[in-house]
């Protein structure tokens, strides 16, 4: 529980930082940049960090193609949401969709199958 408060804090106060390129790319690129990296790509990140020492699961291929996986799609649905949804206006549908839900669903989904690797890996080889 500590870790992901010391990690969406973290990511919180990163936010502020991304926040101070307004001088060099606009005040607009900069907010929207920083509303799509620091609950993106930061946060997931230093969660998966954090839960690292707490489970203690090793770091194999299988863990960091969950990673990657989990943050690009994290990472391109919030581009997709925050950068299309002006073109999208009509569809209400799209308006509605509440990314840190998603984001959350994502991250337990992740992190159980990294949590619970051995067991996928050991069924994934019996079929085989």
């Amino acid at each position: 529980m500590l870790a992901a408060y010391i990690a969406f804090f973290a990511a919180y106060f990163s936010f502020f930082l991304l926040l101070s390129l307004k001088n060099v790319i606009g005040e607009d690129k900069a907010s929207l940049i920083s509303f799509i990296i620091a609950p993106n790509l930061i946060a997931p990140l230093l969660v998966f960090i954090a839960y690292r020492f707490i489970y203690k699961y090793e770091k194999s291929k299988f863990t960091l193609s969950i990673v990657f996986l989990s943050t690009s799609l994290l990472l391109t649905l919030s581009v997709f949401i925050f950068c299309f949804i002006d073109s999208l206006e009509s569809n209400m549908h799209i308006r509605s969709i509440n990314l840190f839900l998603i984001w959350q669903i994502i991250m337990a989904l992740a992190l159980q199958l990294i949590i619970y690797q051995e067991q996928i890996l050991l069924k994934r080889k019996k079929i085989k």
